[in-house]
C-alpha cells in the first residue's frame, strides 16, 4: 500500500511540474510582444537614467590651500610648556 501511495504522489507531482511547463510555454508565446517590450522598455528606462544623472552630474573641484603656519612664540623664545599642577 505504502509503494502505491508514493508511486501516485511521484506521478501527480510530475504531472503538475509537466502542466506548469506547458502552462508557461503558453504564457511566454501567447504573451511575447508585452514581454519584450516590457524588457525593452525597461532597458531604456535604465540607460535613460543612467545618462541623465551622468549629464548632471556636477564635476568634481579641488580646492588647494596653502596655509602658512607661524612659529609659536614659546617656541621661537626656547621656553617651555607650562607644567599644569592639580590643587
Amino acid at each position: 500500500m505504502r509503494k502505491h501511495v508514493l508511486l501516485y504522489g511521484v506521478l501527480c507531482g510530475l504531472l503538475i511540474a509537466g502542466l506548469t511547463l506547458i502552462e508557461y510555454r503558453w504564457l511566454v508565446v501567447e504573451y511575447s510582444v508585452e514581454i519584450y517590450g516590457g524588457l525593452v522598455a525597461a532597458v531604456f528606462a535604465g540607460v535613460g537614467i543612467w545618462l541623465g544623472l551622468t549629464l548632471t552630474r556636477r564635476p568634481e573641484t579641488v580646492v588647494v590651500r596653502e596655509v602658512v603656519v607661524g612659529r609659536s612664540r614659546l617656541r621661537r623664545e626656547g621656553a617651555r610648556w607650562p607644567r599644569l599642577t592639580h590643587q
